[in-house]
């Protein structure tokens, strides 16, 4: 099964199943949110106002670069760790806005926004560990939080036909705060842009995807 038929449309929803729809993406913004807001508290406990160190960040998950091999599951862990309470903030403001209706709902359900945030978040650390491991001599450096999945997440929505306008201007302003808000506070630039272009490929894989969905006839229709 190729990647776009992977992430077909499933058959046309009707309104009380549209209303389900709705319900478990706002439970799962919440619990999103939920979990990012109480894996920085037992980090940062009890000076929650303070910006975490860095074996505070290792300790708890964060992805430090050069990767020791034995220490791959932080590839994951490192998009529910914060630095401080301004880095939670701005991940959380891009969180809610990537839960709003994409352009179309059948193919921004739970299962496939969530399947695009860990793909988009692998990107992201990868190209983490790849891109800033290149340069000889660096420094280590220690990356934390989902802003790079974040912006491969708004990427993909921006990228589907039939936007609401309003809907697509916040993503667009979502991603373009994760890029210049990353540069101002020398953020890692090398996971916006992996999480960016690993967007950029699921999106268009979703956007030319023959609408399957639409055109099959109804059963029993002539």
């Amino acid at each position: 099964m190729s990647l776009s038929e992977s992430l077909a449309d499933p058959p046309a929803r009707g309104p009380w199943r549209r209303s389900a729809g709705r319900t478990s993406r706002a439970a799962a913004m919440l619990a999103g949110a939920a979990l990012f807001c109480a894996v920085y508290a037992a980090a940062a406990w009890p000076q929650l106002r303070e910006p975490l160190s860095v074996p505070q960040l290792l300790a708890y998950g964060a992805l430090p670069v050069p990767l020791p091999a034995a220490q791959w599951p932080r590839l994951f862990s490192t998009w529910f760790i914060h630095v401080d309470p301004l880095h939670l903030a701005g991940n959380l403001a891009a969180w809610a806005t990537v839960w709003l209706p994409w352009p179309q709902s059948r193919r921004g359900g739970v299962r496939r926004r969530l399947g695009v945030f860990c793909l988009c978040g692998l990107g992201a650390s990868l190209a983490t560990v790849l891109l800033s491991g290149l340069v000889p001599g660096k420094p280590l450096i220690v990356s934390a939080g989902p802003s790079g999945a974040l912006m491969g997440m708004a990427v993909v929505a921006m990228l589907q036909r039939g936007g609401v306008f309003w809907h697509q201007t916040v993503w667009l302003l979502t991603a373009a705060a994760l890029v210049f808000g990353g540069v101002l506070a020398g953020g890692d630039l090398a996971a916006h842009l992996g999480g960016g272009l690993t967007g950029l490929g699921l999106g268009w894989a979703l956007r030319s995807h023959p609408e399957r969905a639409e055109l099959r006839p109804a059963p029993g229709a002539p």
